[in-house]
């Protein structure tokens, strides 16, 4: 239950901070390549 519990959130973590990461990606990616 517990372990079940813990995969849970660790899910809901890993995609917000997918959400939130991507996008500084994308920007880092667009001032690499303007460099």
């Amino acid at each position: 239950m517990i372990n079940e519990k813990k995969k849970r959130v660790l899910e809901e973590i890993r995609k917000e901070n997918e959400k939130y990461s991507f996008p500084k990606k994308k920007k880092d990616n667009i001032g690499k390549n303007k460099k």
